[in-house]
């Protein structure tokens, strides 16, 4: 982590922020996305080391959500 990141994270622990209807709007979906995201990792590597016994890398699982959405949405 940066210490620009780390300040970022300080002032907006402690200030709260004044955000408009369409930042609000935004800023839920990003915590969606991180929040399906982070359950599909955890599901595939529970999945995964059931079946081998072996945990995939992050690498490994961003090429397949990568994979998976494109996919999808193509």
């Amino acid at each position: 982590m940066n210490i620009t990141y780390t300040l970022l994270i300080i002032f907006c622990a402690t200030k709260p922020l004044k955000l408009n209807n369409q930042q609000k709007t935004i800023l839920a979906k990003h915590a969606g996305v991180a929040r399906h995201a982070y359950n599909w990792g955890l599901a595939t590597c529970i999945k995964e080391y059931e079946e081998t016994k072996k945990r995939p890398s992050a690498i490994t699982l961003h090429k397949r959500l990568v994979a998976e959405v494109k996919s999808i949405n193509s």
